[in-house]
Protein backbone atom coordinates (compact mmCIF):
# COMPACT_ATOMS: atom_id res chain seq x y z
CA UNK A 1 0.00 0.00 0.00
CA UNK A 2 1.28 3.45 -0.94
CA UNK A 3 -0.19 6.68 0.44
CA UNK A 4 0.50 10.18 -0.83
CA UNK A 5 -0.34 13.37 1.06
CA UNK A 6 -0.37 16.78 -0.66
CA UNK A 7 -0.28 19.91 1.51
CA UNK A 8 -2.30 23.02 0.78
CA UNK A 9 -0.58 26.40 0.55
CA UNK A 10 0.11 28.16 3.85
CA UNK A 11 -2.08 31.06 2.70
CA UNK A 12 -4.96 28.58 2.37
CA UNK A 13 -4.73 26.94 5.80
CA UNK A 14 -3.95 30.08 7.84
CA UNK A 15 -6.40 32.93 8.45
CA UNK A 16 -5.45 36.46 9.50
CA UNK A 17 -6.52 40.01 8.71
CA UNK A 18 -3.12 40.75 7.13
CA UNK A 19 -3.14 39.41 3.56
CA UNK A 20 0.65 39.87 3.36
CA UNK A 21 1.43 38.10 6.64
CA UNK A 22 3.65 35.44 5.12
CA UNK A 23 3.10 33.01 8.00
CA UNK A 24 4.34 29.44 7.52
CA UNK A 25 3.26 26.03 8.79
CA UNK A 26 6.14 23.72 9.70
CA UNK A 27 5.51 20.01 10.19
CA UNK A 28 7.88 18.53 12.74
CA UNK A 29 6.37 15.05 12.91
CA UNK A 30 3.72 12.99 11.16
CA UNK A 31 2.19 9.67 12.23
CA UNK A 32 -0.22 7.27 10.59
CA UNK A 33 -2.23 4.98 12.85
CA UNK A 34 -3.50 1.74 11.33
CA UNK A 35 -5.75 -0.79 12.99
CA UNK A 36 -4.53 -4.39 12.74
CA UNK A 37 -6.01 -7.63 14.02
CA UNK A 38 -4.83 -11.22 14.34
CA UNK A 39 -7.36 -13.67 12.90
CA UNK A 40 -8.17 -17.06 14.30
CA UNK A 41 -6.48 -19.78 12.15
CA UNK A 42 -9.86 -21.43 11.56
CA UNK A 43 -11.19 -18.19 10.11
CA UNK A 44 -8.14 -17.84 7.85
CA UNK A 45 -8.66 -21.38 6.51
CA UNK A 46 -12.35 -20.67 5.90
CA UNK A 47 -11.46 -17.55 3.93
CA UNK A 48 -8.90 -19.44 1.85
CA UNK A 49 -11.50 -22.07 1.04
CA UNK A 50 -14.02 -19.44 -0.01
CA UNK A 51 -11.43 -17.80 -2.27
CA UNK A 52 -11.16 -21.02 -4.26
CA UNK A 53 -14.60 -20.38 -5.70
CA UNK A 54 -14.72 -16.61 -5.88
CA UNK A 55 -13.20 -13.29 -4.89
CA UNK A 56 -13.38 -11.38 -1.63
CA UNK A 57 -15.59 -8.35 -2.26
CA UNK A 58 -15.32 -5.10 -0.33
CA UNK A 59 -17.89 -2.37 -1.11
CA UNK A 60 -16.66 1.16 -0.54
CA UNK A 61 -17.70 4.73 -1.09
CA UNK A 62 -16.00 6.48 -3.99
CA UNK A 63 -15.64 10.25 -3.68
CA UNK A 64 -14.93 12.73 -6.44
CA UNK A 65 -14.48 16.49 -6.06
CA UNK A 66 -14.56 18.91 -8.99
CA UNK A 67 -14.05 22.66 -9.10
CA UNK A 68 -14.52 25.18 -11.88
CA UNK A 69 -14.53 28.97 -12.04
CA UNK A 70 -17.27 31.42 -12.99
CA UNK A 71 -16.18 34.90 -14.03
CA UNK A 72 -17.12 38.26 -12.55
CA UNK A 73 -20.26 39.81 -14.02
CA UNK A 74 -21.91 36.51 -14.93
CA UNK A 75 -25.62 36.03 -14.33
CA UNK A 76 -25.69 32.28 -14.94
CA UNK A 77 -23.57 29.26 -15.76
CA UNK A 78 -24.09 25.83 -17.30
CA UNK A 79 -21.83 22.80 -16.93
CA UNK A 80 -23.00 20.38 -19.61
CA UNK A 81 -20.82 17.40 -18.70
CA UNK A 82 -20.54 17.75 -14.95
CA UNK A 83 -20.31 13.96 -14.70
CA UNK A 84 -20.19 11.35 -17.44
CA UNK A 85 -20.10 7.59 -17.06
CA UNK A 86 -21.30 6.25 -13.71
CA UNK A 87 -23.91 8.57 -12.20
CA UNK A 88 -23.20 9.62 -8.58
CA UNK A 89 -25.74 8.82 -5.88
CA UNK A 90 -25.23 12.13 -4.06
CA UNK A 91 -24.00 15.55 -5.21
CA UNK A 92 -23.27 18.51 -2.91
CA UNK A 93 -22.48 21.94 -4.35
CA UNK A 94 -20.98 25.05 -2.78
CA UNK A 95 -19.45 28.33 -3.95
CA UNK A 96 -16.45 30.27 -2.64
CA UNK A 97 -14.59 33.35 -3.82
CA UNK A 98 -11.80 32.48 -6.25
CA UNK A 99 -9.34 34.37 -4.04
CA UNK A 100 -10.30 32.09 -1.12
CA UNK A 101 -10.05 28.98 -3.28
CA UNK A 102 -6.56 29.87 -4.49
CA UNK A 103 -5.38 30.79 -0.99
CA UNK A 104 -5.31 34.18 0.74
CA UNK A 105 -4.39 34.89 4.35
CA UNK A 106 -7.40 37.18 4.83
CA UNK A 107 -9.95 34.91 3.13
CA UNK A 108 -11.82 31.95 4.62
CA UNK A 109 -11.74 29.06 2.10
CA UNK A 110 -14.73 27.46 3.84
CA UNK A 111 -17.02 30.48 3.55
CA UNK A 112 -19.66 29.12 1.18
CA UNK A 113 -21.45 32.24 -0.05
CA UNK A 114 -24.84 32.06 -1.75
CA UNK A 115 -23.98 34.88 -4.21
CA UNK A 116 -27.75 35.51 -4.50
CA UNK A 117 -28.24 32.33 -6.50
CA UNK A 118 -31.89 32.15 -7.58
CA UNK A 119 -32.14 28.97 -9.68
CA UNK A 120 -30.33 25.66 -9.41
CA UNK A 121 -30.95 22.23 -10.89
CA UNK A 122 -29.28 19.10 -12.21
CA UNK A 123 -30.35 17.18 -15.31
CA UNK A 124 -29.58 13.45 -15.44
CA UNK A 125 -30.01 12.24 -19.02
CA UNK A 126 -32.62 14.96 -19.47
CA UNK A 127 -34.45 14.20 -16.20
CA UNK A 128 -34.61 17.22 -13.90
CA UNK A 129 -33.39 16.86 -10.30
CA UNK A 130 -35.14 17.92 -8.17
CA UNK A 131 -38.40 17.73 -10.12
CA UNK A 132 -38.90 21.40 -9.25
CA UNK A 133 -35.64 23.43 -9.38
CA UNK A 134 -34.33 25.11 -6.24
CA UNK A 135 -35.35 28.79 -6.40
CA UNK A 136 -34.12 30.49 -3.21
CA UNK A 137 -34.51 34.22 -2.62
CA UNK A 138 -31.61 34.98 -0.29
CA UNK A 139 -32.26 38.73 -0.45
CA UNK A 140 -35.71 38.07 1.09
CA UNK A 141 -34.64 35.43 3.62
CA UNK A 142 -36.40 32.65 1.71
CA UNK A 143 -34.29 29.53 1.30
CA UNK A 144 -36.26 26.77 3.07
CA UNK A 145 -36.11 24.19 0.24
CA UNK A 146 -32.37 24.71 -0.24
CA UNK A 147 -31.84 24.35 3.51
CA UNK A 148 -34.00 21.22 3.54
CA UNK A 149 -31.88 19.69 0.76
CA UNK A 150 -28.99 19.33 3.21
CA UNK A 151 -31.15 17.35 5.65
CA UNK A 152 -32.33 15.11 2.83
CA UNK A 153 -28.84 14.76 1.41
CA UNK A 154 -27.19 13.78 4.68
CA UNK A 155 -29.81 11.30 5.82
CA UNK A 156 -30.95 13.45 8.75
CA UNK A 157 -34.40 14.38 7.40
CA UNK A 158 -37.31 13.08 9.48
CA UNK A 159 -34.92 11.98 12.22
CA UNK A 160 -34.24 13.34 15.70
CA UNK A 161 -30.85 14.78 14.80
CA UNK A 162 -29.34 17.61 12.80
CA UNK A 163 -26.03 18.90 11.50
CA UNK A 164 -25.45 22.04 13.61
CA UNK A 165 -26.23 24.62 10.91
CA UNK A 166 -29.22 26.80 11.75
CA UNK A 167 -31.58 28.28 9.19
CA UNK A 168 -30.03 31.72 9.68
CA UNK A 169 -26.45 30.43 9.47
CA UNK A 170 -27.25 28.68 6.20
CA UNK A 171 -27.62 32.06 4.49
CA UNK A 172 -24.49 33.51 6.11
CA UNK A 173 -21.65 31.40 4.75
CA UNK A 174 -22.95 27.83 4.98
CA UNK A 175 -24.92 27.72 1.73
CA UNK A 176 -24.53 24.16 0.45
CA UNK A 177 -26.96 22.48 -1.94
CA UNK A 178 -27.50 18.72 -2.00
CA UNK A 179 -29.02 16.53 -4.71
CA UNK A 180 -30.16 12.92 -4.30
CA UNK A 181 -29.76 10.96 -7.55
CA UNK A 182 -30.71 7.51 -6.24
CA UNK A 183 -33.93 5.71 -7.30
CA UNK A 184 -34.77 5.07 -3.63
CA UNK A 185 -34.16 8.72 -2.61
CA UNK A 186 -31.98 7.67 0.31
CA UNK A 187 -28.55 8.79 -0.97
CA UNK A 188 -27.38 5.34 0.07
CA UNK A 189 -27.57 6.53 3.70
CA UNK A 190 -29.62 3.50 4.73
CA UNK A 191 -26.77 1.13 3.86
CA UNK A 192 -28.04 -0.37 0.63
CA UNK A 193 -25.82 -0.61 -2.46
CA UNK A 194 -27.34 1.05 -5.50
CA UNK A 195 -27.05 -0.45 -8.97
CA UNK A 196 -24.54 1.47 -11.08
CA UNK A 197 -26.11 3.47 -13.87
CA UNK A 198 -24.30 5.33 -16.63
CA UNK A 199 -25.33 8.67 -18.05
CA UNK A 200 -24.59 12.39 -18.23
CA UNK A 201 -25.21 14.91 -15.44
CA UNK A 202 -25.76 18.57 -16.36
CA UNK A 203 -25.72 21.56 -13.98
CA UNK A 204 -27.61 24.84 -14.47
CA UNK A 205 -27.59 27.90 -12.21
CA UNK A 206 -28.73 31.53 -12.32
CA UNK A 207 -28.07 34.51 -10.06
CA UNK A 208 -30.40 37.33 -9.05
CA UNK A 209 -27.66 39.84 -9.84
CA UNK A 210 -24.32 39.74 -11.64
CA UNK A 211 -21.41 38.27 -9.70
CA UNK A 212 -19.40 40.97 -7.94
CA UNK A 213 -16.19 38.92 -8.17
CA UNK A 214 -14.98 35.62 -9.66
CA UNK A 215 -16.07 32.49 -7.83
CA UNK A 216 -15.20 28.81 -7.81
CA UNK A 217 -17.98 26.24 -7.78
CA UNK A 218 -17.00 23.14 -5.79
CA UNK A 219 -18.89 19.91 -6.48
CA UNK A 220 -18.62 16.89 -4.19
CA UNK A 221 -19.99 13.57 -5.48
CA UNK A 222 -20.34 10.06 -4.04
CA UNK A 223 -20.91 6.75 -5.78
CA UNK A 224 -20.69 3.11 -4.78
CA UNK A 225 -17.49 1.26 -5.63
CA UNK A 226 -16.13 -2.24 -5.23
CA UNK A 227 -12.73 -3.79 -4.55
CA UNK A 228 -12.19 -7.50 -5.18
CA UNK A 229 -9.24 -9.61 -4.05
CA UNK A 230 -8.41 -12.82 -5.93
CA UNK A 231 -7.01 -15.90 -4.20
CA UNK A 232 -3.60 -14.99 -5.69
CA UNK A 233 -3.99 -11.64 -3.83
CA UNK A 234 -4.48 -9.75 -7.05
CA UNK A 235 -6.55 -6.63 -6.37
CA UNK A 236 -9.30 -5.67 -8.82
CA UNK A 237 -11.42 -2.51 -8.71
CA UNK A 238 -14.12 -0.78 -10.71
CA UNK A 239 -12.40 2.61 -10.49
CA UNK A 240 -13.41 3.72 -13.95
CA UNK A 241 -14.66 7.18 -14.95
Amino acid sequence: MKLRFVRSEDSFVLLTSDDQAGYKVKLTQASLYVRRCKSNPAIVLAHEKALQSGTAKYPLKRVEVKAFSVGQGQLSFVEDNLFTGHIPKRVILGMVDSASFNGAYNKNPFHFKHNLISYLRLCVDGRQVPSKPLTPAFDKGLWARSYMSIFQGTGTAWKDKGFDISYEEYGEGFSLFCFDLTPTLTNGCSGEVELLKSGVVRLEARFRQALQQPIHVIVYAERDGLIEIHRSREVLSDFTP
